[in-house]
């Protein structure tokens, strides 16, 4: 099972998430990495976390490189799937609906009761996609548009599916759902919140110029083994005339 969170400096926050799993999806699996470096690693292996919960530590400290860390690791998963330590389940069996959803191809994510439809801080990855891609998310971004980047990648190529029946909700603090935390600081300072309407992530310029060059020709390589896998037109043709040969018929319009 390929479920992933990647925590920090957050026990009590992921003890909420752990509360919800245990109601909306027990047993599921969970790989929870914690931080070697993490100031308060000790207290996350003081709690009772649910069955199926993995917490092991790592040295990769940002969520992007921490999640395709685990990819690495773990290169022959059904899926991928990208849940935050700032998040409550809401739906009954709605990770399971996400899984299926996704299959083995395509990216679904759930309704974050923030983004919803427009974008996918959280998602779940088909693991053939993932191995076509050779990567979770793009090895570029640690942490900052990560999302974006994967809606990217598979919005051009036809792969997301939006679950808006599946609720996740993201308690940020950006919209005064949480306290702004250790770990928020970390990403955003200490920006007043008034201000951070205009905040500009620190590799919102790598991101332009990854969109405009290697996104797109990640983009490019993907649609093409999609159609080297799903179009066989030499075979088509080759199909059609042996069913033609055998029938002893060639197909004639009708008036």
């Amino acid at each position: 099972m390929g479920w992933f969170c990647p925590t920090f400096q957050r026990p009590e926050r992921l003890a909420e998430l752990a509360l919800s799993w245990e109601r909306n999806a027990p047993g599921v699996p969970l790989h929870v990495r914690v931080w070697e470096k993490d100031p308060r690693k000790e207290d996350y292996f003081k709690y009772d976390w649910p069955d199926g919960w993995e917490l092991y530590e790592s040295k990769k400290e940002w969520a992007g490189e921490a999640f395709n860390e685990y990819f690495d690791w773990n290169p022959n998963e059904d899926f991928y799937g990208f849940i935050g330590d700032d998040t409550v389940l809401r739906t009954k069996n709605g990770l399971k609906a996400l899984e299926i959803t996704a299959g083995r191809m395509f990216m679904s994510y759930p309704n974050d009761t923030i983004h919803r439809h427009r974008l996918n801080p959280h998602y779940c990855l088909g693991g053939d996609t993932a191995r076509a891609l050779g990567f979770v998310t793009p090895r570029t971004f640690y942490h900052f548009n990560m999302d974006r980047a994967m809606q990217f990648i598979t919005g051009n190529c036809g792969l997301q599916r939006y679950c808006p029946q599946v609720v996740l909700q993201h308690k940020h603090f950006l919209w005064e759902l949480s306290e702004r935390d250790a770990t928020y600081r970390k990403v955003y300072g200490g920006i007043p919140l008034e201000k951070l309407d205009k905040f500009v992530p620190p590799d919102e310029r790598i991101y332009k110029e990854w969109e405009r060059e290697d996104g797109m020709n990640i983009v490019i390589d993907l649609r093409m083994k999609l159609l080297s896998q799903y179009e066989n037109h030499d075979k088509w043709e080759e199909e059609d005339m042996q069913m033609m040969m055998e029938d002893g018929r060639v197909p004639v319009l009708c008036d």
